[in-house]
């Protein structure tokens, strides 16, 4: 019986094999880290950014978010990413299509398009999916901040493919309702 208990435990924590064998083939270890400092969160979303090299999805969900990225230098690090596609999706207003027609004037492969929002049902996330390998998801603490840090909430970082085929997923199904 005690052996059975033991085989039992080990049993249920055990990793599947298919699963494991996946892992150690593609060398990279599947993680979700969850980030609670602001300030943490601003250099690892610059960081992943910059890492970009096929593909950034970009979802802002305030126009205040888009000031916010302006301000801590977001989108001077999407221009300096040569050869990735960059697709952004936001609420704008005129003053920001004005800036972002002014950007995408030089840049090839960077697209943004608009989404529209309704205050009730106004997303408080926002969604950065980098080479369809890793996401930042963070949360809007308080949209009435100028500053980034002060905006934000908590934030997940992970490379989950389910996680980030699913937020490329709904990223794309935004995308096509955009257009």
């Amino acid at each position: 019986e005690q052996f059975a208990t033991i085989f039992e435990e080990l049993w249920n924590r055990g990793i599947i094999a298919t699963d494991r064998i996946k892992e150690i083939e593609s060398e990279t270890k599947t993680f979700i880290d969850i980030i609670q400092d602001p300030a943490e969160i601003q250099k690892r979303y610059q960081a992943l950014i910059a890492s970009a090299k096929k593909q950034v999805l970009l979802f802002l969900p305030t126009t205040t978010a888009y000031r916010r990225e302006e301000k801590i230098g977001i989108f001077e690090s999407l221009e300096e990413a040569r050869g990735a596609d960059i697709r952004i999706l936001l609420p704008t207003d005129k003053e920001i299509e004005e800036k972002i027609q002014e950007k995408i004037k030089s840049k090839k492969g960077f697209e943004i398009r608009r989404i529209k929002t309704t205050i009730p049902t106004e997303s408080r996330s926002k969604i950065l999916v980098i080479d369809r390998r890793e996401y930042l998801m963070v949360e809007l603490r308080d949209n009435s901040k100028e500053s980034f840090i002060e905006a934000v909430g908590s934030a997940i970082f992970s490379n989950s493919i389910s996680t980030v085929l699913s937020y490329v997923t709904m990223f794309d199904s935004l995308w096509g309702q955009s257009e």
